[in-house]
């Protein structure tokens, strides 16, 4: 698996798996690590414009095209997403940016990890890209300053953080040496001079204390023609009279009252970062957080007030407004908490303002949602106080001028959909997913004995799904675990929302159950907005304003205006960025409950239904032309609804929904070689279509079973169609539906139902090995109905069912037709599947140079298009054509691509074993017999690619001497030999037996095999070092 690393710390450095790679020019590199440390798309105009100012656009364009080329052909493709409009970078764990690492361990170093802090200093190797400068792009120096001054702050952060707890350890060496760097970070600064002479002094060591201050007191002349400070004089002197130096008191001011907390702070580093951030910036005095409740508000902004404290001069203040029922009550809190005395004036805002107006204060407004005249308060008080700064926790915006927001939503929780870690990956999960670890700190405290397991972290990941994340909805989960197991929790919330609650006296009443939550948030809603809200819970996942408005049947204004009055108490999450908005899953549980009318629901859930199927119906083009990487983008979003309303249509038996969606649907997950989860959805509606074909035979339906057929089929490779889900008596089933849509079809003169028919008989004689029946009925549908798409698909499925035949040229004939076809259409997809299957028969042949040409016109349109599968086969075609030419370097990087590929995309491994198998022969001819041996050994126990594995193994074997082996492995290689249709592997079973003889002595008969394989017409010089892999001789 292929770890690519992004070094920016210093001077920029990439490397590979280990191996340091050089990006040949400046500003590719500069590109390479924008995209990295930015880690989201950009437009390509403005990353032309970004590195090219100078040049025209079409120029600049052309620019940006050659630095991508070299960033790919340096680091690999897999971590880029790149479309006719856009380039960013994807979040990958096979992908390591230091700069990305480094702020994450801040985030969690200031909540006080000792090992984060240690960890992030040693990723600090020296200022951001530190003597990187770029002639001609002053955008890009001016993006790489900025960033370089905010990380040397933070990491002088971390270094004044990490010195003192050294001392607080005894660890006065270390304390020293981070000092030391804190120092040498910026010269001048007094400060880090003073921390070093200090901790000197405590380590016993006042001349190197006395020396540091000379250092001090000789630079600052120097560089600024000034002394030190009279704060460095008088530490001066201090050390020099033996005296134990002063430190300077602090005003005796009330610098705190925010409220001690009895539990550890988990998770959430990159928003303590970001609001960290924020909240000490000039520019913002009132930031508020917002968020529905239970979303740990409060207590993210207690943690963020903590650690700004010493921000703010005059202190950190802490006010609720959960149990304030007036403005009065508020001012008369703030005199309170600010040690005022309310009887001096009659005015006692003013008095307020008063005291504030000259100090540098952060108040924290907490529930601020509960008193909305708080708003008017925190309004006068910024206009009296100009160094006041306001952080407020709302589940509703204030609404004020200059108001800076913060949305607040759950805390990363693993995805359910991916398969579960094992190995390292498990034990990482605690420590990647925060709702993960909230849950499991919680659950140690009422039991101890709780661990994350591989039995339990599936039942885990779905309450931390199901509960979105929600910090008090995992506490309260977690507070079962006592008596319940993690299976019995999720089932009980997924059953029963008055589950989640506690008796915990310390906790609030609108805290002690999720009901009670959003009782207080439902209170605060119109009627007109509970309506609304009722009508949205129809949703699933996320939506747009348009299918708002075309499902729930308002009109855009109306709906625009509701959605934004929802989101606006976090009722809704909002995201500006996509367009789209959200409901909490609890919420709409806590809604269907409250207002369920099983009457009322049908005609939502139909409107929904026909929407969202006929937006895939619309889709359908655009999933197989330039846009298909933006089309599939908008499908992701929406696929929790769309699979809502394809449900829904085979419940109710919507069978012409259902038809006319179907071929965009398998579209899709065949885009995304998700055939498990296409095969899953695809099973409830061929049930209905089944049930319903023996009334009503019709062409549509046959296409809905094709669509499932082919998933099916799909999803379970060769070794594994036993425990596919469909046995002998259900292909009859399938078989018999097809021949009644044939028999209607014939009657009724349905030209395309006759087609599909055919095609449908046709994939069953496939999927029976009957290729020559298959041919036959394949040909019969194109005659039927030669239309272009429909061509395109017969003309395919011919051309594999001669190439498994032997008929290598026929089949060559039939992909050419199909390409053909595809090029008429303008399908992308389907020209670039279609020129791959000619160039995987080209070297079925042995024609090395047509299959190159081929597979690499391939592969570049599947990386365009970012279609895995097709990358995936393509990559592994080009590495067995370099590897038989004996280009073991390209050959190892074509098969760690398609490794990487299939492994970010979560293909089951039974996918990519061709790649494997070509990785453990590259290996062995490489000499690196020990790292060949089980990577073939986990070939061979798929079942798949086994011959290839069998002969790579034939060759590890003769390098070890171990002849019994050699000779097992080869008998097996020629049981295997005449499904084979590639010469050159033939050839290379040719060579491993002659390797076999020559071990065993025999070398007339190795050298009759070795003859046989060189007068081959295909033989390649190359093929002298696959060979050369198995005998020294």
């Amino acid at each position: 698996m292929t770890m690519l690393h992004i070094h920016c710390f210093g001077v920029p450095r990439f490397t590979v798996d280990t191996e340091p790679v050089r990006i040949p020019r400046r500003k590719s590199a500069a590109l390479a690590v924008y995209l990295a440390v930015t880690g989201r798309a950009h437009t390509r105009e403005k990353l032309a414009d970004l590195l090219w100012p100078d040049q025209e656009q079409d120029k600049g364009r052309a620019s940006l095209r050659r630095a991508l080329s070299d960033i790919t052909r340096t680091l690999g493709r897999s971590w880029l997403a790149a479309d006719r409009e856009t380039i960013g970078a994807l979040a990958s764990d096979l992908v390591q940016v230091d700069v990305t690492r480094f702020r994450t361990l801040l985030g969690m170093g200031r909540t006080g990890s000792l090992s984060a802090m240690e960890e992030a200093l040693s990723l600090y190797t020296g200022s951001f890209l530190s003597g990187f400068h770029l002639n001609g792009a002053p955008d890009f120096d001016h993006w790489r300053l900025e960033q370089a001054e905010r990380l040397d702050r933070e990491a002088a952060e971390i270094m004044k953080a990490l010195s003192e707890r050294y001392m607080t350890l005894g660890k006065k060496g270390e304390a020293l040496e981070v000092a030391r760097r804190l120092a040498a970070l910026d010269p001048l600064d007094e400060e880090a001079h003073r921390r070093l002479m200090d901790l000197f002094v405590q380590a016993g060591r006042r001349d190197a204390a006395l020396r540091q201050y000379e250092t001090c007191r000789a630079l600052l002349r120097t560089e600024l023609a000034v002394d030190p400070d009279q704060e460095t004089e008088a530490l001066a002197d201090a050390i020099r009279s033996h005296q134990k130096p002063v430190k300077k008191q602090k005003p005796n001011l009330p610098i705190s009252n925010l409220p001690a907390q009895a539990t550890a702070f988990v998770g959430r580093a990159g928003e303590v970062t970001g609001l960290v951030e924020r909240i000490t910036s000039p520019e913002v005095r009132l930031l508020t957080l917002t968020g529905p409740g239970g979303m740990g508000k409060t207590r993210l902004a207690l943690q963020v007030a903590s650690l700004t404290a010493d921000r703010f001069a005059h202190g950190v203040f802490f006010i609720s407004l959960a149990d304030l029922d007036a403005k009065e009550a508020l001012v008369r809190e703030l005199i309170r908490v600010f040690g005022l005395s309310e009887g001096e004036t009659a005015h006692p805002m003013g008095r307020i303002a008063d005291f504030l107006r000259p100090k540098k204060i952060l108040l924290l407004l907490d529930n601020c949602e509960h008193l909305p005249e708080g708003a008017l308060v925190a309004a006068e008080l910024l206009e009296a106080a100009p160094h006041l700064t306001i952080l407020a926790t709302s589940r509703t915006r204030l609404m004020l001028k200059g108001e800076h927001l913060f949305a607040l939503s759950g805390l990363s929780h693993p995805d359910i959909a991916k398969k579960a870690p094992d190995g390292e990956d498990l034990k990482n999960a605690e420590t990647t997913y925060d709702a993960l670890a909230l849950f499991l700190a919680t659950a140690r405290m009422v039991n101890p004995d709780t661990e994350l397991t591989s039995s339990n972290y599936p039942a885990l990941a779905q309450i931390c799904d199901m509960t979105a994340g929600m910090p008090l909805a995992l506490i309260l989960a977690a507070g079962w675990m006592d008596t319940l197991t993690p299976s019995d929790i999720a089932g009980e919330i997924r059953n029963n929302l008055d589950f989640l609650n506690a008796k915990m006296q310390d906790l609030p009443p609108r805290h002690r159950s999720m009901r009670a939550v959003f009782d207080s948030s439902w209170k605060r809603l119109t009627e007109k907005e509970k309506t609304a809200l009722q009508r949205l819970t129809v949703f699933r996942d996320g939506f747009t304003l348009d299918a708002v408005a075309k499902v729930t049947g308002m009109d855009k204004g109306a709906a625009a205006e509701t959605t934004a009055s929802l989101a606006r108490k976090s009722i809704l999450r909002a995201d500006p960025e996509t367009g789209r908005f959200g409901i909490h899953p609890l919420l709409r549980q806590y809604t269907d409950d409250h207002l369920g009318d099983p009457g009322h629901g049908h005609p939502m859930e139909d409107a929904h239904m026909g929407y969202y199927l006929a937006l895939v119906q619309s889709r359908e083009k655009e999933l197989t032309s330039r846009d298909m990487p933006a089309c599939r983008r908008a499908m992701d979003a929406d696929m929790a609804n769309i699979r809502q309303a394809w449900l829904r249509a085979a419940a109710t038996g919507a069978l012409d929904a259902l038809g006319r969606s179907a071929t965009g649907l398998y579209a899709y997950f065949d885009m995304h070689t998700r055939y498990h989860e296409g095969e899953a959805l695809f099973r409830p509606a061929k049930e209905c279509v089944m049930d319903a074909s023996s009334n009503r035979p019709d062409a549509r339906l046959c296409l809905v079973l094709l669509c499932w057929f082919d998933m099916q089929t799909q999803g379970f490779p060769p070794k594994n169609q036993e425990n596919a889900p469909c046995p002998g008596d259900e292909e009859a089933r399938v078989e018999r539906v097809a021949r009644n849509t044939l028999r209607q079809a014939v009657s009724t003169g349905d030209i395309r139902g006759r087609a599909w028919a055919f095609l449908l008989l046709g994939a069953l004689a496939h999927r029976r090995k009957r290729h020559g029946q298959a041919i036959r009925l394949f040909r019969l549908s194109l005659t039927a109905h030669p239309g272009i798409e429909h061509a395109f698909w017969v003309s395919l499925r011919i051309g594999l069912c001669l190439r498994s035949l032997g008929r290598i040229g026929e089949a060559i004939d039939r992909f050419r037709a199909s390409h053909q076809w595809a090029t008429r259409t303008g399908d992308h997809i389907k020209t670039a599947w279609a020129m791959g299957n000619i160039g995987s028969a080209a070297l079925c042949l042995g024609d090395l140079h047509t299959a190159e040409t081929c597979l690499k016109e391939a592969a570049t349109a599947f990386r365009k298009l970012n279609a895995p599968i097709g990358m995936v086969i393509s990559c592994e075609e080009l590495g067995l054509i370099a590897f038989l030419k004996g280009d073991l370097e390209q050959a190892a990087a074509l098969a760690e691509e398609a490794l990487g590929v299939a492994r970010a995309s979560g293909f089951a491994r039974a996918r990519y074993q061709r790649a494997q198998a070509l990785k453990g022969l590259i290996l062995v001819a490489s000499g690196s017999t020990d790292k060949a041996r089980p990577c073939l050994e986990a070939v061979l126990e798929t079942g798949l690619s086994r011959f290839s594995a069998h002969l790579a193994m034939v060759f590890c074997a003769c390098r070890a001497k171990d002849r019994e082996t050699a000779t097992t492995h080869l008998a097996q290689a020629h049981q295997l030999a005449p499904k084979v249709h590639k010469t050159h592997l033939l050839l290379l079973l040719t060579l491993a037996q002659a390797s076999v003889s020559a071990l065993s002595e025999d070398h007339d008969e190795a050298t009759h095999h070795l003859n046989q394989a060189r007068h081959h017409p295909g033989f390649d010089a190359g093929l002298f070092q696959a060979w050369s892999m198995g005998t020294e001789s």
